[in-house]
């Protein structure tokens, strides 16, 4: 043994970790975590929570209602704005096609003269 160290200090340093300090500071802990658990299962259960939820996702759900009534209201102003600009083109289509008739040596347009139209036309002047 080695000097100043008695043999009831060496029995203490045996003794099982229930009766030591640390042991009691660890179950302490454990139950402090457990009681900070029941505070937050208490707190997930209460009004307050729910109510707090509940007011987010609400706002969740009027911004997706708001967004969508914007795609819509979107993509009906692009229908409307495609179907002018499919008539515009069909109309101009048209008229130069009826000038084409009448003159026939009329300058071609990028865009409205297309071969397969011209292969149409000398397949019917054949015929």
């Amino acid at each position: 043994m080695s000097p100043g160290i008695s043999v009831s200090a060496m029995r203490i340093s045996f003794l099982p970790q229930s009766a030591s300090p640390r042991s009691a500071t660890l179950k302490s802990s454990v139950s402090q975590t457990e009681e900070e658990w029941g505070q937050i299962r208490d707190y997930l259960m209460s009004d307050s929570f729910k109510h707090r939820m509940q007011a987010h996702f609400d706002g969740i759900k009027v911004l997706r209602e708001s967004l969508d009534a914007e795609k819509r209201a979107t993509m009906l102003r692009w229908k409307k704005q495609e179907n002018t600009l499919n008539k515009l083109d069909a109309n101009n289509t048209n008229f130069y096609g009826d000038l084409k008739l009448i003159v026939p040596n009329l300058p071609q347009v990028k865009g409205l003269d297309t071969p397969l139209l011209d292969d149409e036309n000398e397949n019917q002047t054949d015929i």
